[in-house]
């Protein structure tokens, strides 16, 4: 698998954990909806996705981090936002950037979560139209610090707008640990994984019973297994 759009190292984790991808289906063949049409929506049938795996809205696995959107109360890039008629920074000027993208989902109780990303990050901004939803990309936004938790980092949503954002979450060990999930899925060995991961000719030089080189694979797996185990939340 390679990596799909804007990166999100917990979506390249969840989308290769076959639960999920079983799940999707059943989701797709009991819901029958169609999950491409905008603005997009939560379903009922979403509710689940959300409990589960922290998703507000079940997305194929196949399909690009661009459409995945993360509970709010789970994201440490999520942030909600009070709306004004007045102010510095309105939506729609916040959507116009350069090299910004965004995508909407309206969910169940009403609430637009926007995600605005670039290639390197993104963040979530959760609002309340109230009545005029209308009008709501022309208005301003104004984050309280009495509906955000100390938790929250403003200065991800200056990193993105700016576009200084580089993803560091994609460092080499998560790189390691994407191809070893693509290798389990496979059915690969441990052998087998050493073998892609570090060359034919080092496991056959350094794989013994005891040796650096299978204790350095079987660590990996058990960061897999961890990720596997709702692990891949903490990068959200």
């Amino acid at each position: 698998m390679g990596i799909k759009g804007c990166i999100d190292i917990a979506w390249e984790f969840l989308r290769r954990i076959p639960e999920y991808e079983e799940d999707w289906k059943l989701h797709c063949n009991t819901s029958g909806t169609d999950h491409c049409h905008n603005p997009q929506r939560q379903t009922a049938s979403d509710i689940n996705a959300e409990k589960k795996w922290g998703l507000l809205r079940y997305v194929d696995p196949e399909c690009t981090a661009d459409n995945v959107f993360w509970a709010e109360g789970l994201s440490k890039r999520s942030f909600r936002v009070l709306l004004s008629h007045e102010g510095n920074l309105s939506i729609e000027n916040i959507l116009k950037k350069e090299n910004i993208d965004y995508r909407t989902i309206i969910l169940k109780n009403g609430i637009y979560c926007i995600k605005v990303f670039n290639n390197y990050s993104y963040f979530q901004f959760f609002v309340n139209p109230g009545s005029d939803t209308e009008n709501i990309f022309n208005r301003y936004i104004y984050i309280s610090l009495e509906l955000n938790g100390k938790k929250q980092n403003t200065d991800i949503i200056n990193d993105v707008l700016s576009n200084k954002s580089k993803c560091s979450s994609l460092s080499e060990d998560n790189q390691f640990l994407l191809r070893i999930m693509d290798s389990l899925n496979k059915g690969y060995s441990q052998r087998e994984i050493a073998s892609h991961l570090f060359g034919q000719e080092m496991v056959d030089n350094e794989w013994t019973q005891d040796s650096w080189l299978r204790s350095n694979i079987r660590y990996r797996i058990k960061k897999v297994n961890d990720i596997i185990s709702q692990g891949y939340l903490n990068y959200i």
